[in-house]
C-alpha cells in the first residue's frame, strides 16, 4: 500500500521536533508515548500558526486548535455526559482536562490528518470556541 504524500509538516513532541511528509509517518509518530503513556503533539505547517495540539494519555486525547497567535482557539468536545477530569501531561507538568473535552485517540488521529490536508479547523471533531 502506498503512503499518502502530504505537505511537509512539523510536529513538536516530547521526543523533539520531527518533519513529517507522509500519512504513515504521521500515524507512527502519533502513537509514540513516554514510559507513563503520555505525549503531546504540536502540529503545524511552514508557519507557526495555525497549530493543532493533541495531548494524549494512552487512548484518550484532548485536541486544541489555535488559528493564530493570541487567539484562544477551540478545544474538542464530545457528546457523552461529563465525568471526572482526566489528567494529561505536558513536559514538566500535569494538566487536568474536563472530561467533556476528551475524545478518543482515534478521533484525534483523524483530526490530525484532516488538519495537515487543510491547515484549518478539522470538521471530524466537535469544537467549543474559547
Amino acid at each position: 500500500m502506498t503512503q499518502k504524500r502530504m505537505r511537509t509538516i512539523e510536529v513538536a513532541h516530547f521526543g523533539g521536533t520531527t518533519r513529517v511528509v507522509d500519512s504513515g509517518s504521521l500515524d507512527a509518530l502519533l502513537t509514540e508515548r513516554n514510559a507513563e503513556g503520555f505525549n503531546e503533539f504540536w502540529i503545524s505547517g511552514e508557519a507557526k500558526f495555525p497549530v493543532l495540539v493533541i495531548s494524549v494519555r494512552e487512548q484518550n486525547a484532548a485536541v486544541h486548535f489555535f488559528p493564530e497567535d493570541r487567539n484562544p482557539g477551540f478545544h474538542s468536545i464530545r457528546h457523552e455526559a461529563p465525568g471526572n477530569a482526566v489528567v494529561l501531561r505536558t513536559i514538566g507538568e500535569e494538566i487536568q482536562v474536563a472530561s467533556e473535552a476528551i475524545v478518543s485517540f482515534e478521533d484525534a488521529r483523524r483530526a490530525a490528518h484532516e488538519f495537515v490536508d487543510t491547515l484549518a479547523l478539522p470538521t471530524t471533531l466537535k469544537w467549543f470556541q474559547l
